[in-house]
C-alpha cells in the first residue's frame, strides 16, 4: 500500500483499490461489504457494473455525526482519552460502553482514522447511481445502525432486497452469526442467476 499506514487511507483511496481489483476480474463477482466496508461496496458499484451488491451493517448514508455526537454526550472521558488511538482496541473494561455502542461485542482490527472522519459526513451521495441488484443486510441488535437506515438505504438503490439476521450485533461476523449471515447471502444469490 503506497501510503505506508493504513491510518491515512481514505474512502477514496479504498474504492480506488477496489475497483483496481475488479477491474481485472473475470466474471466480476457479487461484491460484499460489512460496516466501512458496506460503503466501499456501495461507492465501488456506482462506478462498476457488477452482478450484485451485498451491504451488511451499512450506517446512515447521512453519515455518522449524530452517532458520534450521542457517544461523546454520554461517554465523554473515554471519547477524549481515545481520540488519539483511534479508537482501535479501547474496549477492555469499557464493554458497557461497546455494548451501547455495538449492540454486542465490538468488531476486532483496525481501520483507517482518516476514513472513520470522513464517515462523519455524508459518504454517499448518489446511491440511486447503482444498478446492480443489492441485499440490504440488518443485524436486528445492532445498535450503530438503526433498522430506519437501512431501510432507506434499501428505499434509494433501484434493485434492492433486504434481510435481517436475528439476534446479531454490529459484530456480524462473530461464530454466532456467521452461519445465518452465509444462508441469507446464498439464498439471495441464488436468485440471481
Amino acid at each position: 500500500m503506497h501510503k505506508g499506514d493504513l491510518e491515512h487511507y481514505s474512502i477514496r483511496d479504498y474504492v480506488r483499490i477496489v475497483l483496481s481489483e475488479l477491474e481485472h476480474a473475470t466474471p466480476k463477482p457479487v461484491l460484499v461489504g460489512y460496516g466501512l466496508g458496506a460503503w466501499l461496496a456501495l461507492r465501488a458499484a456506482e462506478e462498476c457494473e457488477l452482478p450484485g451488491v451485498v451491504l451488511i451493517g451499512c450506517p446512515s448514508l447521512g453519515g455518522t455525526l449524530g452517532k458520534a455526537l450521542g457517544v461523546l454526550a454520554r461517554h465523554p472521558l473515554w471519547v477524549a482519552g481515545n481520540l488519539s488511538s483511534g479508537f482501535e482496541s479501547p474496549w477492555v473494561g469499557a464493554e458497557a460502553i461497546a455494548e451501547s455502542l455495538f449492540g454486542g461485542p465490538p468488531p476486532s482490527g483496525k481501520e483507517s482514522r482518516c476514513a472513520l472522519r470522513e464517515l462523519l459526513l455524508k459518504p454517499i451521495a448518489f446511491p440511486e447511481k447503482v444498478t446492480a441488484p443489492s441485499l440490504v443486510v440488518r443485524c436486528e441488535s445492532d445498535a450503530l445502525v438503526t433498522a430506519q437506515s437501512s431501510k432507506q438505504l434499501a428505499a434509494r438503490l433501484e434493485a434492492a432486497s433486504s434481510a435481517s439476521i436475528p439476534g446479531a450485533a454490529h459484530d456480524v461476523l462473530d461464530s454466532r452469526w456467521t452461519g445465518n449471515l452465509v444462508e441469507v447471502i446464498e439464498k439471495w444469490t441464488s436468485k440471481l442467476g
